[in-house]
């Protein structure tokens, strides 16, 4: 037997649970990401989660803003009242499902109408799932009638090896041009380091700044 519930923050779950619906590539949908854009003043958060007994099978944010503060609207969705459901950034957002083809199936059947539920109490008539990879566009569209609307296109590189190398020879002709930048980043003496975000924020948040600006972000 199946419980739909939904949470007021992300802290309400643990971070594992969380995470173990999270495939690696979807950082912005991890359970870290998510409590660092928990902001009630600027939208009002909540995590719709389906579970069996103590087994997450579905878990999704959803995001309800001020008009003053809530992002334009696509065309296919300009006539109505939404709650945005997904990540805010990144543009990628996909399905936090697991189990079986069939229980995912079913698990994102009783998600969005959890969430259908909670966006008519709160007096939208529609939900908006900002940048759905087109699986998870065709797994929603096989459950419920939908109206979608292409905004952007995005590469997927499959390197199913999962190492550097690996990578190197999927570019095939490429390479060479990755070879010679590495060779140009080791000639100009610079070097690569890991460390804390504390240690360097001052030096990232100009960067992030200016590449927004140039973005128009």
């Amino acid at each position: 037997m199946t419980e739909t519930r939904h949470l007021a923050s992300i802290g309400d779950i643990e971070r594992g649970t969380w995470d173990s619906l999270v495939p690696a590539p979807c950082f912005y949908q991890s359970h870290g990401w998510l409590a660092g854009q928990e902001r009630p003043d600027f939208a009002t958060a909540t995590y719709t989660v389906v579970s069996s007994g103590s087994r997450l099978l579905a878990a999704t944010p959803s995001y309800d803003f001020p008009a003053e503060n809530a992002p334009p609207l696509p065309p296919v969705a300009a006539d109505r009242e939404v709650l945005r459901v997904g990540t805010r950034t990144g543009y990628h957002n996909e399905f936090l499902l697991a189990g079986t083809e069939e229980e995912q199936r079913d698990a994102l059947a009783e998600s969005v109408e959890g969430l259908a539920d909670h966006a008519a109490r709160l007096g939208s008539d529609a939900l908006l799932f900002d940048f759905l990879t087109t699986d998870s566009l065709r797994l929603l569209a096989g459950l419920f009638p939908v109206r979608a609307q292409l905004r952007s296109a995005e590469a997927v590189v499959h390197n199913e090896e999962g190492t550097f190398e690996s990578y190197r020879r999927l570019l095939g002709r490429n390479v060479r041009k990755r070879d010679y930048e590495v060779r140009k980043f080791e000639q100009a003496g610079l070097r690569l380091e890991t460390a804390p975000l504390s240690e360097c924020v001052d030096e990232l948040a100009p960067l992030i700044g200016q590449t927004m600006d140039r973005y128009d972000a």
